[in-house]
């Protein structure tokens, strides 16, 4: 009859064969990603041309005098309304429709063009050619709309009892 076993005897790796197998993962992984690592080391060596290594380096090592200086501004009372300004700027551009949006920016831009344009040539138009200019209907449409807009506006206004008038 076999002796039954009482006794199991583990052998643990040694240092050597851990490091040896978790170098052989590592070249593995390094294997399995070796395009996405070579263009990391791409980013790294213009991050390091441009000088922004050694900027966030030297940030990194002086981060406690870095954080004391950003809470002394963060502390100052006009930081405090710059960041409710900002919340109140994201909170307005959120309830806005980004069509109507998207007209006005357009609208802006080209009449920003325009207004180059006009003012490159060097020509100030007379009150006469002002008043002509009432009859482009791209001009009375750019009033009408403008008109809405203050009209709308002051409607806004006249709801707040804090608004002025």
């Amino acid at each position: 009859m076999a002796k039954p076993i009482r006794e199991v005897k583990r052998t643990d790796p040694t240092a050597q064969e851990l490091e040896t197998e978790a170098l052989a993962d590592l070249l593995k992984v390094i294997a399995e990603h070796r395009e996405s690592i070579k263009d990391l080391l791409a980013i790294v060596g213009y991050l390091e041309e441009m000088g922004v290594l050694a900027a966030l380096k030297g940030l990194l090592e002086q981060r406690n005098e870095v954080g004391v200086i950003a809470l002394n501004q963060l502390n100052q009372p006009k930081m405090y309304h710059l960041l409710k300004n900002l919340v109140t700027m994201v909170q307005l551009m959120g309830s806005m429709d980004p069509v109507h949006i998207e007209k006005m920016g357009k609208g802006l831009s080209q009449g920003l063009e325009t207004m180059n344009e006009r003012s490159e040539q060097g020509r100030v138009p007379s009150l006469w050619d002002l008043a002509k200019s009432v009859r482009d209907p791209s001009v009375r449409t750019s009033m009408a709309t403008m008109i809405g807009l203050l009209q709308g506006m002051g409607d806004s206004l006249k709801k707040d009892s804090s608004a002025i008038h």
